[in-house]
């Protein structure tokens, strides 16, 4: 049965990436059912995996249900901004706010959508930086497979870190994985990585589950982490903290970020929000044995 469409609607729903599959939605939702909470909506929490299919569901279902208002964090798809817009049409059409988190998706759909995330150009520029200043001058970047702005912007602030530094960072040396599954990222890549000439001395990675499976392969390969090749993740997935050596990654702020597309949702539902919000929070450099600080600080 419908809601009455003349009573004020109080359901949010959250689309995001199952917590199995990347270890840090877990503390988005937190914050996102922290905020609705305090409200006054209640929450749907729709896991769609980063499949197409059952995103494509939910998409259908939630928007025929006339919610009132989106957390919408993107599938990572070959064709990740087609397939993401025509998901968002959807909501366009039922004239439900949305707030997109995590990656704006595309320049197109950072024009039309309100978005939070992280600063990933700002930290990924910190990481190069601190790689160097480490002594490091052969850096490596293993790059998403998928095109998406938040991935390009992390290339780019690592990139423009070593530009500035003098550091030439050669096009061998920045790998895009060609699978989708991230538990398979890295691997390959590293590899040929460590059998180039000039092999990199430190390798930044777009997430941390990519990182683990370079430091494992970096093992398997007979070789050490921090002792032959730094590593750095990006995300300090809970699941990932445990790890040894202790991984260097960057943490992005999730709860906040939850809590801001709460708040912008809320916006946009009480109509004192009428114009795109754009909001990039800054991560912390989470400094652990990977990258070889204390060995590299005595050289």
């Amino acid at each position: 049965m419908r809601e009455d469409s003349s009573k004020p609607k109080r359901i949010i729903a959250a689309m995001v990436c199952s917590h199995d599959h990347w270890g840090s939605s877990i503390e988005v939702i937190k914050g996102i059912e922290d905020q609705a909470n305090k409200y006054g909506y209640s929450l749907i929490l729709c896991y769609h995996e980063g499949r197409l299919d059952k995103a494509r569901r939910y998409a259908d279902q939630l928007a025929d249900e006339g919610i009132a208002g989106l957390i919408y964090s993107p599938i990572w798809h070959e064709d990740a901004s087609a397939a993401n817009t025509k998901l968002l049409r959807k909501f366009e059409r039922a004239n439900i706010p949305l707030v997109l988190i995590g990656s704006p998706i595309s320049y197109q759909t950072s024009e039309r959508f309100s978005f939070v995330g992280s600063n990933g150009y700002v930290a990924c520029r910190n990481v190069a930086r601190h790689l160097i200043a480490l002594g490091h001058r052969r850096l490596a970047y293993i790059h998403s497979p998928v095109g998406m702005i938040s991935a390009e912007q992390r290339l780019a602030g690592f990139m423009d870190a070593a530009k500035e530094a003098g550091v030439e960072v050669l096009p061998k040396h920045i790998k895009q994985p060609k699978t989708l599954d991230v538990h398979a990222q890295g691997q390959q890549e590293i590899a040929e990585l460590l059998r180039c000439d000039q092999a990199p001395t430190a390798v930044v990675c777009m997430h941390d589950i990519v990182a683990h499976n370079v430091i494992r392969t970096i093992e398997t390969l007979g070789r050490r982490v921090p002792e032959d090749v730094a590593v750095i993740g990006f995300d300090d997935l809970p699941s990932i903290r445990m790890l040894e050596p202790s991984l260097t990654t960057v943490a992005p702020p999730k709860e906040e970020e939850g809590r801001r597309a709460v708040k912008i949702i809320h916006g946009k539902i009480a109509g004192t929000l009428h114009e795109e919000q754009h909001i990039y929070l800054q991560c912390e450099l989470k400094i652990r044995r990977s990258c070889g600080a204390p060995r590299a600080n005595k050289r």
